[in-house]
């Protein structure tokens, strides 16, 4: 019968935790986004040559100069042609004008989770020679941002159930100078504070008359009256979305 010490027990535990501690620096997570090869790539071929690449990525097309280097012989500022990427994979063309022979190296490959490049080229002119490579750099994963910052261009329309009854405003004290009054001339959102990042109240629609609390702020105005949502709130007025006038 095999018996199973309390030293036995440590050990074991011990290298669980060990396996536990390790495991995760290994895990990366896939691009959520777009890959980008923008920069400076050092590409290693398995024919002996060490190609250099200096790319400019827009969109989904891709530019840039290349040159190499094997034993004595190297050339450089040699343009990119027809670069594109397409999710993972990619394509360019190489005119290798400043090397003796005008050839056109075709540079085919895919990048991984990691963002590693790997993949094959060969000359256009006799496609089947052709050479693997690899390259230690990295891709950068480029994540879109999907939120967009309130706009008062495109109002949504809403829901109306009916407006809802206020009472009127007290009267102005003998003596208490009026109020300032705006002109709606645009549909616009009314929000419960400045700047378009609180709670929406509703919409405040032309051409109602409405009382400004104060100065307006930065494009942003306290308005009040019957025609604003819960009787007070404010709204965007600026250069790119007038909708008040005084």
């Amino acid at each position: 019968m095999i018996r199973i010490t309390p030293v036995d027990l440590a050990i074991s535990g011990l290298f669980s935790f060990c396996l536990l501690l390790l495991g995760p620096s290994h895990v990366h997570a896939a691009c959520m986004g777009d890959w980008d090869l923008s920069g400076h790539w050092e590409l290693s071929q398995d024919n002996g040559y060490t190609v250099f690449l200096d790319l400019q990525q827009a969109g989904n097309q891709i530019n840039g100069t290349a040159g190499f280097r094997s034993g004595n012989t190297s050339t450089s500022a040699n343009p990119i042609q027809d670069g594109s990427i397409t999710g993972r994979s990619f394509s360019l063309t190489v005119d290798w004008r400043n090397f003796p022979g005008n050839k056109l190296g075709v540079y085919t490959g895919s990048i991984d989770d990691q963002g590693h490049i790997g993949g094959t080229t060969y000359d256009k002119n006799h496609p089947g020679a052709k050479a693997g490579w690899s390259s230690g750099g990295t891709a950068t994963c480029k994540v879109v941002s999907t939120t967009t910052p309130p706009s008062q261009a495109s109002p949504k329309p809403i829901k109306r159930l009916g407006k809802l009854k206020k009472p009127a405003p007290p009267a102005a004290p003998p003596g208490t100078p009026a109020k300032k009054t705006a002109t709606v001339t645009k549909d616009v959102d009314v929000y419960d504070a400045a700047g378009g990042n609180g709670n929406k109240l509703g919409q405040l629609t032309a051409p109602n008359t409405v009382e400004l609390a104060g100065a307006c702020q930065d494009n942003w105005c306290n308005v009040q009256g019957a025609a604003v949502p819960t009787g007070n709130g404010w709204v965007y007025d600026g250069p790119d979305y007038d909708s008040l006038a005084f």
